[in-house]
């Protein structure tokens, strides 16, 4: 089946392009907290609420046509990884964020860990911000999926290296592929 399911009570309810998805090809759903299920397809994003697909005002083109890949919550918003890049949101809207060294590129994951830390995965980079600031790491391989665990190991799911594991955010790793601080 195409798009994304949602069990109501008694049943599950298809959400497609039929119900105005831009696209059947869904790559993440993400609930708010405030009502409504942020949904992230091959055609941009929507928010499902009150039983409907809602085109959300006040929100860039680009997240509402293009692709959008994965999103992340965080305690101070919602994080999402798109062809245009890095976007967050907060306060109502959302910003565009990208480090000002690194040449844009589309954003294929995202994760935030419970520190606040958000670690996003491209096909050349790790990028990590972190108190306002980032860090930039090289990968061999391009990054397809994070997963940020309880005990502070970050997992990165590569195309073609693999899983790497981060033991700790905190270490310092200068290149995924090199291993160097990561097994």
């Amino acid at each position: 089946d195409l798009g994304a399911k949602h069990y109501s009570v008694t049943e599950w309810i298809s959400i497609d392009a039929s119900s105005g998805l831009p696209s059947d090809s869904v790559h993440t759903v993400l609930p708010t907290e405030l009502k409504g299920t942020w949904i992230a397809t091959a055609g941009g994003m929507r928010l499902w609420a009150d039983g409907e697909v809602v085109r959300p005002k006040r929100i860039p083109e680009s997240l509402l046509d293009g692709p959008v890949y994965d999103l992340a919550a965080s305690d101070d918003g919602v994080w999402a990884a798109a062809e245009a890049g890095l976007f967050f949101w907060n306060e109502w809207r959302w910003r565009f964020l990208w480090p000002r060294n690194i040449p844009l590129t589309h954003t294929n994951c995202i994760a935030v860990t419970d520190d606040g830390a958000v670690i996003v995965g491209t096909d050349a980079t790790v990028m990590i911000f972190k108190n306002g600031a980032w860090q930039i790491i090289e990968s061999e391989y391009p990054v397809r999926d994070i997963l940020a665990d309880r005990s502070g190991a970050v997992w990165f799911a590569t195309e073609g290296g693999g899983v790497r594991l981060w033991p700790r955010l905190s270490d310092s790793v200068v290149k995924i592929a090199s291993l160097s601080g990561m097994t």
